[in-house]
C-alpha cells in the first residue's frame, strides 16, 4: 500500500527487501562485507508516531538499516585485472609469454631453471604434491629411535590434507557469491565485494593460476645480501624478494618502486580516502611460492578483511599449508 504515491512504512514490519549482495545484517543471499549472518533476523530502527494509524499500524517517521557489523571497510573495492586477462585460460596466457594475472611478461619465478615457463596446476594438486614431498621425505627417515616424532609428523601431514579441503571449499563458497552477485547484474568490480577479498575469482585461471613450482632449483641463481652471498635459488625465495626487496630490484637494475609498493598504491586509490597501515602485511590470494603474481590484482591488506571470520580462516589454512616442511 502506498500514501501520497510513496510506500509506507509501518511499526514492527519490514520495509526494505533484502539487497542483492546481502549488505544488510542478517542476510545470507551472498555474504558480502557482513561480519556475520548469525543474529535472528533483519535489523533495523524504527521510531513511528503514536497517534497517525495507516491499516491498524503506527506509521513511521524515522526508519534505518543497522549495518553496523560490516566486517571491513564498506567501500572496499578490489583492484582487478583487465577482462581479457580474466577471461583469458592460464595456459594460452603462458603460451604468449603473459603471466596469466597481471598480462606482463612471465615473471622470473614463473620459469624454470631453463627459462621455461612452469606448468599450471591445480591448488589441490599443488597441495598433495607438496604434502607427499614432506611425506616421503619423512618416513625415508623413520627409524625406532624416532619412530614417535615420525608418526607425530605423518600425522600433521593428514591433517594437512584436511586443511587442504577445507581451504578449496571456503574459497569455493566465496566465488559462488561473486558468480551470483553477477548473475544478479552486479558490475565485476560491485560482485569482489560478495567475496572475500583474499581469494581470486577462479581457480586455476588468470590470478588463480598455480605454477608447480614444488621440484624448482635454480642452479645460477641471482645473488643478494651485504656481500652478495645470498642465493635466490628457489621460487620462495625468488618471489619474495621480487615482491618486497629494493636490493633484489637494485641488483636487476629496476628503479622504481617494488611489487608491494605499487599494490598498496593500488588499493589505496581505489579505496579513498582509505590507507594501508604501515605495519599491515599485504597477503598474497594465489602465494608467491607457488608462483602468485606480486601485484595487487593477487594482493589484499590483511586488515581490510581479517575481522571476517570466513575470510580469516582462508588465509590462517593458506599459511599453515606454505610452511609445510
Amino acid at each position: 500500500m502506498k500514501i501520497g504515491g510513496n510506500g509506507a512504512a509501518l511499526a514492527q514490519k519490514s520495509y526494505y527487501k533484502e539487497p542483492v549482495l546481502g549488505d544488510e545484517a542478517a542476510t545470507r543471499t551472498f555474504g558480502a562485507n557482513i561480519l556475520t549472518h548469525q543474529i535472528t533476523g533483519k535489523t533495523y530502527f524504527q521510531a513511528w508516531c503514536m497517534d497517525v494509524l495507516f491499516e491498524g499500524k503506527n506509521v513511521c517517521r524515522h526508519l534505518d538499516i543497522t549495518t553496523s557489523n560490516h566486517a571491513c571497510p564498506p567501500s572496499t573495492t578490489v583492484p582487478l585485472p583487465s577482462a581479457e586477462m580474466m577471461a583469458m585460460p592460464a595456459q594460452q596466457a603462458i603460451d604468449e609469454d603473459k603471466c596469466p594475472c597481471c598480462g606482463a611478461p612471465l615473471h622470473a619465478y614463473q620459469k624454470g631453471d631453463d627459462g621455461k615457463p612452469l606448468k599450471p596446476i591445480s591448488e589441490k594438486d599443488y597441495y598433495e604434491k607438496k604434502i607427499k614431498t614432506v611425506e616421503d621425505a619423512t618416513k625415508a627417515k623413520k627409524n625406532k629411535r624416532n619412530e614417535a616424532r615420525v608418526n607425530y609428523k605423518l600425522n600433521e601431514l593428514k591433517n594437512a590434507r584436511a586443511d587442504t579441503d577445507r581451504l578449496v571449499a571456503l574459497k569455493d563458497a566465496s566465488r559462488q557469491r561473486v558468480a551470483a552477485a553477477k548473475a544478479s547484474g552486479a558490475s565485476p568490480s560491485e560482485a569482489a565485494k560478495a567475496g572475500c577479498p583474499n581469494v581470486t575469482e577462479k581457480d586455476g585461471q588468470g590470478c588463480g593460476t598455480y605454477f608447480d613450482t614444488q621440484d624448482v632449483k635454480y642452479t645460477s641463481p641471482v645473488m643478494v645480501g651485504a656481500a652478495g652471498q645470498i642465493p635466490l635459488d628457489t621460487v620462495k625465495k625468488l618471489s619474495n624478494a621480487d615482491f618486497s626487496s629494493t636490493q633484489y630490484h637494485r641488483v636487476m637494475g629496476n628503479t622504481g618502486p617494488t611489487p608491494k609498493d605499487t599494490a598498496i598504491q593500488k588499493w589505496e586509490e581505489a579505496n579513498q580516502p582509505h590507507k594501508v597501515g604501515a605495519d599491515d602485511k599485504m597477503d598474497h590470494k594465489t602465494p608467491k611460492q607457488a608462483g602468485g603474481c606480486n601485484s595487487a590484482y593477487n594482493t589484499a591488506p590483511r586488515s581490510w578483511y581479517d575481522s571476517n571470520p570466513e575470510c580469516a580462516e582462508i588465509e590462517k589454512l593458506q599459511s599453515d599449508l606454505e610452511a609445510i616442511q
